[in-house]
């Protein structure tokens, strides 16, 4: 049996079939409202984004922008769902960043009105994450 393996084996080195094992890439980084007040850890060279859901926010620098920086303007995409009445702040709000270099910095968003004459509560008024680059 071991030499029909390996006969097998050496048939198929030698017939230039090999197979090749190809990792799946990793999946980018994509930050959402429920990551509020969370670390997380990156490396130099990476890229993430950000996806709030509210066309209401605006994001501010990362609080170090050696370590990384915004990469673009926000993008709005108003939802499939949403009304066609302007105001309403239905959609998503999408930041891009990219990590320059090891350090810390904090990213994040605020907003005043959390719908249409709605103001937000202080617990909604406010995104932040704290980004490790290693």
């Amino acid at each position: 049996m071991v030499a029909v393996l390996l006969g097998l084996v050496t048939a198929c080195a030698s017939s230039g079939q090999t197979r090749e094992h190809v990792p799946a890439a990793p999946k980018p980084l994509v930050l959402t409202d429920a990551d509020t007040r969370h670390l997380f850890t990156v490396r130099p060279g990476d890229r993430f984004a950000v996806v709030l859901h509210s066309t209401f926010w605006t994001f501010a620098h990362p609080t170090d922008t050696s370590v990384l920086d915004l990469d673009g303007t926000a993008e709005p995409t108003k939802g499939s769902a949403c009304p066609h009445i302007p105001g309403t702040g239905c959609g998503t709000l999408t930041q891009h960043y990219i990590v320059k270099a090891a350090g810390t910095t904090d990213i994040s968003a605020a907003r005043t009105s959390c719908g249409e004459a709605l103001a937000c509560t202080p617990a909604q008024a406010h995104w932040q994450v704290r980004i490790r680059v290693r």
